[in-house]
């Protein structure tokens, strides 16, 4: 799923093969283009309303002016050239109304006076769908969104924008799961890592990540038509979950590491 937002449209592209799609957009503003007062937006007035609405352009400041106990980070405004779409993006908690969307790629255009790291025209990224004591900060289904500069990194030079947009809660996801819990650094002692779901969002980050991270022997389940995909990111073995059950198939004690991407109910007794 992919989101191309312009300033003056929003428009929602599905596509199974994300580069063969044509998308449309009006140009980039340029240095001397003043950030309008107001843009199309996808907004929620509640956790079950929500729709295309004119909406007022955030400003630097809005932040920490509607959530409470944020890092200290100054903000920064940045035109957003794409997003994506997450299952957890169909949920929204106030304060309400709020610009959905949490993934973002694009490029800065006004920064507080306290930013050090980043500038106006920089290329960022980020994954802004924070959760405050206060709410949730959303704001990517939109032109531009604020976020703070803790928030965004510098958007890879070898990533095009659909690509970009496509890899902060993904990736930050698999991140945290190998890393975090998972063991990561992995070694020849430790490093076999079962990926369920390899073919999805998470899955497909999950790969390339345990590979990355040293995982010698990378297992995975996805369907008979995505296995030489699996197999392309790094996995080394792939079970199709529609012939064979995973926990059949390996033996106990055969598995150091098990990243769940599906979700299955009992997956954990396995």
């Amino acid at each position: 799923f992919w989101l191309k937002t312009c300033p003056l449209t929003l428009a929602l592209h599905l596509s199974a093969t994300p580069p063969a799609m044509k998308l449309t957009c009006a140009a980039a503003l340029t240095a001397s283009a003043a950030v309008p007062e107001t843009m199309t937006a996808l907004v929620a007035t509640s956790a079950t309303q929500k729709s295309l609405k004119t909406f007022p352009t955030p400003q630097l400041g809005d932040l920490h002016k509607k959530f409470t106990n944020l890092p200290e980070s100054c903000e920064v405004l940045v035109q957003v050239g794409c997003s994506s779409i997450n299952p957890a993006d169909g949920y929204v908690s106030g304060p309400f109304p709020q610009v959905m969307g949490s993934d973002l790629a694009g490029t800065v255009v006004e920064v507080q006076d306290s930013c050090k790291r980043l500038k106006v025209g920089d290329k960022v990224w980020a994954d802004i769908g924070a959760v405050t004591s206060s709410g949730k900060e959303n704001g990517a289904y939109a032109p531009f969104a604020v976020a703070l500069e803790t928030q965004l990194g510098p958007m890879p030079a070898n990533l095009g924008v659909k690509e970009a947009c496509s890899l902060p809660k993904v990736a930050l996801t698999s991140y945290k799961a190998l890393v975090w819990y998972g063991g990561a650094p992995y070694t020849a002692s430790n490093g076999t890592v079962v990926v369920l779901g390899g073919s999805g969002g998470t899955g497909t980050t999950g790969i390339q990540l345990a590979k990355a991270l040293g995982a010698t022997r990378i297992i995975t389940t996805t369907s008979t038509a995505n296995i030489d995909y699996v197999k392309s990111l790094g996995a080394t073995e792939a079970i199709d979950y529609h012939q064979q059950n995973w926990y059949d198939v390996l033996k106990d004690g055969e598995v150091d590491v098990v990243y769940d991407c599906v979700g299955e109910a009992g997956t954990g007794d396995q």
